[in-house]
């Protein structure tokens, strides 16, 4: 029997409704007098740091640049904005909306959340848009302000109160918007890739120190001091010194009776060999934890063209997890706009924000729908050539498939050879012009004519 904050019991009808499962109510569970759940990273226990060191690990070279390309390639998606009902200009309100902010920086900050496991964003200004108020600048603030209590509720952590906190949404709502990566119950902080790449980069900075000592000293030639017998401590240490000089600057004032003698460094491609390889070990980590591919790293003599082409197909998987946070984020937005504003259009309706990825046609893709426009009783309609990358306006659907003669041949005009069907096409569309005598009758020619004319 489960009871009320009164004592009082609640019906078993009523019980379904609850969450049961919880921290307060699971025996063995340890809850501190503070009401702040620790963050859960073992990286972060076993040194004793914040999530501050993830700044750190952020700033590594191989690190950023992991980060900077993906956010990058994200942001630089085309993106849609849907309804469920046709002509909705509440749809049509918000495509002008995002197109009046920075939408790219909006989503490069979302996408914090999946380094750290989490971000905060605010939103610090507003401006009225087509009569409405519109957030103006959203800005990410630092992960070590917030922290979540034992209802998994995100908390401002005050001067006024270093304890307890601010429940965020409660206290200041519509103002504040939560991206996080595979956050769950027992983890509400998220998984932030920065956690599990540490090591990675300290491997990596570690390992470019060591070559940065083995390039000062050991790859550097060698001298050796020959001095007449029976010199004085102090008249090798001399010598030594003035070799010291020489190897550094070049230059060295030498004794009569002493000889310097120079010793080419050979035999010490090994270390430069290990370096070489542990840093392309790491980096390849650090390429497979961000894109969930090494095969973007080209290794010359290895495949390197192959490999940076199925890196590329498997990039557009990984970006997936990506385009749900900033996608997520967006409908906050959304939503946030709806509740503070009267927008036009009805309130049933529902709003999709998708970010699309553009993905180069491949042979196998433009055989596939060539089979299939060379089915009887077959046509392309609009939405055929939307999901394939193609606009709107590079189209014009003038006449129905139907009305071709021979539509269902995959030539389209059987018996008929090359010449005799571009004289019919030139009688028919005298607007239409092909390069050369062969007309597109293939599905991978009509895609390179229409891409070369997107790109003019």
């Amino acid at each position: 029997m489960l009871y009320d904050a009164k004592g009082r019991p609640i019906s078993n009808r009523a019980q379904k409704f609850l969450e049961v499962a919880t921290r307060q109510a699971a025996n063995g569970e340890f809850l501190t007098t503070i009401d702040r759940l620790p963050h859960p990273s073992r990286l972060l226990e076993n040194i004793g740091e914040t999530i501050e060191v993830f700044d750190k690990i952020a700033e590594q070279i191989d690190v950023a640049a992991a980060i900077n390309d993906y956010r990058s390639g994200v942001a630089s998606m085309s993106f849609t904005v849907q309804s469920s009902i046709e002509n909705s200009e509440r749809a049509a309100w918000f495509q002008d909306y995002l197109d009046s902010i920075d939408l790219p920086d909006l989503i490069e900050q979302a996408l914090e959340a999946r380094d750290y496991g989490y971000v905060v964003l605010e939103i610090t200004s507003w401006k009225l848009f087509k009569g409405k108020s519109a957030p103006r600048t959203i800005e990410a603030k630092p992960q070590k302000w917030f922290g979540f209590d034992r209802d998994n509720a995100l908390r401002f952590y005050t001067k006024d109160s270093p304890d307890i906190g601010e429940n965020v949404f409660i206290k200041w709502p519509n103002k504040f918007i939560l991206p996080r990566h595979k956050a769950r119950y027992n983890n509400p902080y998220g998984k932030g890739l920065l956690d599990i790449a540490y090591w990675y980069a300290v491997g990596l900075n570690g390992n470019f120190e060591f070559m940065m000592t083995f390039l000062e000293e050991d790859g550097r030639d060698k001298w050796v001091v020959r001095h007449p017998r029976g010199a004085t401590n102090d008249e090798i240490n001399d010598a030594l010194n003035m070799a010291y000089n020489l190897r550094n600057n070049g230059v060295a004032a030498i004794p009569e009776g002493n000889e310097f003698d120079k010793k080419d460094v050979t035999g010490r491609a090994s270390s430069s060999e290990a370096y070489t390889k542990a840093d392309e070990l790491l980096s390849r980590k650090i390429l497979k934890l961000w894109f969930g591919t090494d095969l973007m790293m080209q290794v010359e003599g290895k495949g390197g063209y192959s490999s940076s082409q199925s890196g590329v197909q498997i990039r557009g998987e990984a970006l997936s997890s990506g385009k749900r946070i900033a996608q997520a984020a967006v409908h906050e937005l959304f939503r946030i706009v709806t509740e503070l504003n009267s927008l036009p259009g009805s309130d049933d309706e529902t709003i999709t924000f998708t970010l699309v990825h553009d993905e180069e046609i491949t042979k196998e893709e433009a055989d596939r729908d060539n089979v299939y426009m060379s089915m009887p009783g077959v046509k392309p309609t609009q939405k055929f050539f939307l999901n394939r990358g193609f606009q709107e306006d590079e189209f014009v659907f003038t006449e129905s498939q139907d009305t071709i003669p021979g539509a269902g041949d995959p030539a389209g005009y059987p018996n008929t050879s090359n010449k005799e069907f571009l004289n019919i096409v030139k009688n028919k569309h005298p607007d239409v012009t092909f390069s050369g005598d062969t007309p597109p009758v293939d599905m991978i020619r009509a895609y390179e004519l229409l891409r070369t004319k997107k790109k003019a």
